[in-house]
C-alpha cells in the first residue's frame, strides 16, 4: 500500500507517533497479509477471528484513491524459510491463486483498474475463494486455508504474481 505523506493514520499511542514519522518521510508501504491490506469492507476470516472490516478498508475510506491495495500472490513453492519442511500445494482448483498460476507468463503484475473485456470483468466481480498463508498455515490442511472474497477489483486494485516460489529466509 502507498499512501501520500499528508495522510491520515490508523493507530493509538507508540503506533501513532511511529506511523507518523513514517508518514513523514513521503510515502508509506503498509505491508501485511491479504486479510488485513484488502479494501474489504467485511471479511470472514479463515480461522480465530470473527468477520471484520479490514484496515485496507478503513484507509481506503480515509484516503480514497490514495491508498493502493495490492495483492502478492504464488501458485505452489517452497515456503519452509517461514515454515519450516513445509511446501505450499498447487492451489485449490477454482481458487483466485489456480487461475492465476494458469495465466502466462510465469511472474506478472496485473492493474485491476485497467479497462478489460466482458469475461474478464464478470470473473473479477465474482465472489472467489482466496488462500491465506499466514502464521498458522499448515501445507498438510492447505484446503482449510481458503476465504470467500468480494469482487476482486473492489479488494484489490493490482495482483502481482508468481506461478512459483522458492525458499525464503529472513535475514
Amino acid at each position: 500500500m502507498l499512501a501520500d505523506a499528508g495522510a491520515a493514520v490508523v493507530g493509538t499511542g507508540e503506533t501513532t507517533r511511529a506511523a507518523h514519522e513514517v508518514v513523514s518521510l513521503g510515502k508509506v508501504a503498509y505491508w501485511e497479509g491479504v486479510s488485513f491490506t484488502a479494501n474489504a469492507a467485511r471479511l470472514e476470516p479463515v480461522a480465530l477471528l470473527d468477520p471484520f472490516r479490514s484496515v485496507g478498508s478503513e484507509l481506503r475510506g480515509q484516503l480514497g484513491e490514495r491508498y493502493v491495495s495490492l495483492l502478492i500472490g504464488f501458485g505452489a513453492g517452497d515456503i519452509s524459510g517461514l515454515h519450516p519442511r513445509q511446501h505450499a500445494p498447487a492451489p485449490m482448483a477454482g481458487s483466485v491463486e489456480a487461475e492465476l498460476a494458469a495465466a502466462e507468463p510465469a511472474r506478472y503484475l496485473l492493474d485491476l483498474r485497467a479497462p478489460r473485456q466482458d469475461p474478464v470483468d464478470e470473473w473479477l466481480r465474482g465472489t472467489h475463494r482466496l488462500r491465506v498463508i499466514g502464521g498458522i498455515y499448515e501445507a498438510a490442511a492447505d484446503h482449510e486455508h481458503y476465504l470467500t472474497t468480494g469482487p476482486l477489483d473492489e479488494w484489490f486494485d493490482a495482483v502481482l504474481h508468481v506461478r512459483t516460489v522458492g525458499p525464503t529466509t529472513l535475514r
